[in-house]
């Protein structure tokens, strides 16, 4: 299939500027959105308000210092790692972000090319982004930001350009378990309800993270997709992460489920934040770890397909074949 016919067929979609068009649209043609519509069109309004307000007085030259940037694959462990995170007080959390993050003016769910460069963080995108993680710290009172966003994973030269003295976390899981999640999990807000359908028919025939050359990672097979998905995606990750010597801490989902505290004090550490026992008494103890459902309800044939492809990652990172 042509690159042309590609695209065509899939869409092109772009945004105007840094408002997600999908706070506003989620849920329309139901009953629901003719509520929900105003108060979520009054609340995006009168955020970006109080930002314009604050660049052109007190943020004019503000600069955010040290933010925390997170990612990984998705079901991988970033939401949960995120919250935990963003209980520390001196973090104020701006995480997913994702129209922020893309570059101005442009946005494009369906076919869009999630991987920016170090050729991207030019003068005024670099201003930009200081300002709006400058505002969000200012916004809740707090030194530094966190954000993480799965899409991070693919973006890491021009994040490295934008903040030189970012501290960079990478949320790991078993890629068969992450397989699992993304198929039988729960759906999260503003993800459709086709993940088994063949990719022309899914609304998102990509979802997630896109890794370059992503189109010739389309299967009519979900399970396939999302195994070259994981593989590529990390496999770039690690690329990138050795090749600028990234400051980047490496968490593993199942260390963090068996000992929260533990993984959550190394992470403040890292990111030279305070540590104290009241801080973490605001971690749990320990988490549910959903790892283990995919050896018992991925059939076999599944199972071994996934393991195939994700094998060289897989070993690379210890886990059991």
């Amino acid at each position: 299939m042509t690159e042309l016919r590609l695209q065509e067929m899939l869409g092109n979609r772009t945004r105007l500027n840094e408002v997600d068009p999908r706070v506003l649209t989620r849920d329309f043609g139901t009953a629901g959105w003719f509520v929900k519509f105003p108060a979520r069109a009054a609340k995006t309004l009168a955020y970006e308000l109080r930002y314009e307000l604050w660049r052109r007085t007190a943020g004019r030259s503000a600069r955010a210092e040290r933010p925390v940037l997170m990612y990984g694959m998705p079901h991988s462990g970033t939401t949960i790692s995120m919250h935990l995170a963003a209980t520390h007080p001196d973090l104020a959390n701006l995480s997913e972000a994702n129209p922020i993050l893309q570059p101005h003016g442009y946005f494009d769910y369906a076919n869009g090319d999630y991987v920016r460069s170090a050729a991207d963080a030019t003068p005024a995108e670099i201003e930009r982004l200081h300002r709006r993680f400058a505002f969000q710290a200012w916004r809740e009172g707090k030194p530094r930001v966190l954000n993480k966003s799965p899409n991070n994973t693919v973006r890491l030269d021009f994040l490295k350009a934008v903040f030189p003295d970012a501290v960079f976390v990478h949320i790991i899981r078993d890629g068969r378990a992450v397989v699992h999640s993304l198929i039988w999990g729960h759906a999260q807000p503003g993800e459709p309800e086709d993940r088994f359908k063949p990719w022309r028919e899914r609304e998102d025939p990509f979802p997630g993270v896109k890794p370059p050359r992503w189109r010739e990672l389309l299967r009519d097979n979900p399970l396939e997709q999302h195994a070259l998905q994981w593989r590529d995606v990390l496999a770039y990750a690690f690329e990138v992460e050795e090749r600028l010597r990234l400051p980047v801490l490496h968490v593993r989902y199942e260390t963090l489920c068996q000992d929260p505290r533990g993984t959550l004090e190394t992470l403040f550490s890292f990111a030279g934040l305070p540590v104290s026992p009241e801080i973490m008494a605001r971690v749990p103890e320990r988490l549910e770890n959903r790892n283990e459902k995919w050896r018992t309800r991925l059939a076999a044939e599944d199972a071994a397909l996934i393991t195939a492809i994700e094998e060289p990652v897989l070993r690379r990172l210890g886990y059991a074949l």
